[in-house]
């Protein structure tokens, strides 16, 4: 799930900053190569039914290997060829191993897992002061990417043990499903961005990644708790679930109570996924049976709801910051209630919110050594340097933020006027320009409008 997640971002600002704005690509151009990558995942089925339970190894070692070959890659082209491969087998890996887990009895792990994914995913970017790992150069990244690897191997090693066949999902039980891409936007957007929680809680950025560790830990608590035991119609959770939703997509700057809004908003999408995640097709013990010689195949409709909930999430991201967006993901959850699920008789299992309370402990460390510059006093003259950040974008297409440092430092100016300055923008890989900016040249920094013309 993170290094899906990871290569997402890379290929969403590959897609804009360098053929978008370097090789000059029609906006025709990009919307087709969005459409063929996010169209893929209508292919999950083909592909669980050719693979079987090898299909699993087959997506989710094709991201790993994608996320690897991005991080050696030297040549903006063949990062975007690497990650447009690499998002196509993460957006087939969503289904699959749905699928999967649903197979083997064990889909209640799928909301705890992506939750998981996601928190590990935001511990990463966090601890390098929000910058992606993808961009970073140097060995440590890529220890940390195979270190990552490893453990996922030793993970499918558990899961991929027998070829397996899920429960046939009708499409009217499946399509709860479509809030999945909107849930994922959510957290990409705000649950998880460091960046922006940042900005609007006005809060460190160790202070944010703090806060979001804890409410992701609570999230996947209440998931891995409620999964299955919530009522068969669970329309009043889902409801709770939706008017929570709406209240924190409201404008959350300068809001004094962001924090609890924040951590009840992320408890909500848990309990949210949770309910999207059960499987319904099971309400009676002869949905799994063989039909007319063969296994009934739990990916035939499954792809299909998942596919468009992914094209909702693609909407969502090329188009940014759409209000109807929030609303979307409310009511799509409260409709998830409308199907009837099984009661859960397995044991509770708080194995990932147990671990994810334990990543608390990176943004301890970083907040021991966390200092807000201080302001000087000086004398005129005053050397002013204005700088365009370009969103941190070289004339490559790609991140550089110690080559932006470097040259500011070499003006050396008492007082640095910035110009688009990305402060959690998914589109510019979520970073935090400013923060990032005021700690490496250890100047206070402060925001406001500029003057238009």
């Amino acid at each position: 799930m993170a290094f899906g997640l990871q290569l997402l971002r890379v290929w969403i600002a590959e897609l804009f900053y360098y053929l978008h704005e370097v090789v000059e690509a029609a906006d025709a151009t990009l919307v087709l190569i969005a459409l063929v990558v996010f169209g893929a995942t209508f292919l999950a089925a083909l592909v669980w039914r050719v693979g079987g339970g090898r299909a699993l190894w087959l997506v989710a070692g094709g991201v790993a290997l994608a996320r690897l070959l991005g991080q050696v890659a030297a040549s903006p082209a063949a990062n975007v060829i690497i990650a447009s491969f690499g998002v196509i087998l993460f957006l087939l890996f969503l289904p699959i191993s749905l699928g999967h887990l649903r197979s083997i009895g064990a889909n209640r792990h799928f909301p705890t897992s992506i939750l998981l994914g996601l928190s590990i995913d935001t511990v990463l970017k966090g601890a390098f002061g929000t910058i992606d790992l993808a961009w970073l150069p140097g060995l440590l990244p890529i220890t940390i990417v195979a270190i990552l690897i490893a453990l996922q191997v030793g993970l499918l090693r558990g899961l991929c043990v027998e070829r397996s066949q899920a429960s046939a999902t009708s499409l009217r039980l499946a399509w709860p499903l479509l809030a999945l891409g909107p849930f994922l936007f959510l957290q990409t957007q705000l649950f998880q961005n460091v960046g922006l929680v940042a900005t609007v809680a006005n809060w460190s950025p160790p202070v944010a990644l703090e806060f979001i560790i804890l409410w992701n830990g609570l999230g996947m608590l209440l998931a891995g708790s409620l999964f299955g035991r919530l009522p068969r119609r669970a329309w009043t959770w889902a409801i709770v679930v939706g008017l929570i939703l709406i209240v924190v997509t409201l404008p959350l700057e300068g809001d004094p109570l962001v924090g609890l809004e924040l951590f009840a908003g992320q408890a909500a999408a848990s309990i949210g996924l949770a309910i999207i995640s059960e499987d319904r097709s099971q309400v009676r013990q002869a949905e799994v049976k063989e039909q007319k010689g063969h296994v009934a195949d739990g990916l035939k409709n499954t792809p299909i709801v998942v596919g468009l909930s992914l094209f909702v999430l693609l909407g969502l991201l090329l188009g940014y910051y759409l209000g109807q967006a929030f609303l979307f993901i409310s009511s799509a959850m409260v409709g998830a209630g409308r199907a009837r699920a099984p009661a859960s008789t397995d044991r509770v299992d708080l194995t990932a919110g147990v671990i994810s309370f334990g990543l608390v402990i990176v943004p301890l460390v970083a907040l021991i050594g966390w200092r807000e510059p201080e302001p000087v006093t000086g004398s005129y003259p005053v050397r002013l340097v204005s700088y365009n950040l370009h969103s941190g974008f070289d004339v490559n297409g790609r991140p550089d933020l110690e080559a932006i440092a470097q040259t500011i430092e070499s003006e050396k100016p008492d007082i640095v006027g910035l110009q688009e300055v990305s402060r959690g923008w998914v589109l510019d890989s979520s970073v935090d320009l400013r923060t990032w900016l005021s700690q490496r040249l250890g100047k206070p920094s402060g925001c406001g409008p500029n003057a238009a013309a």
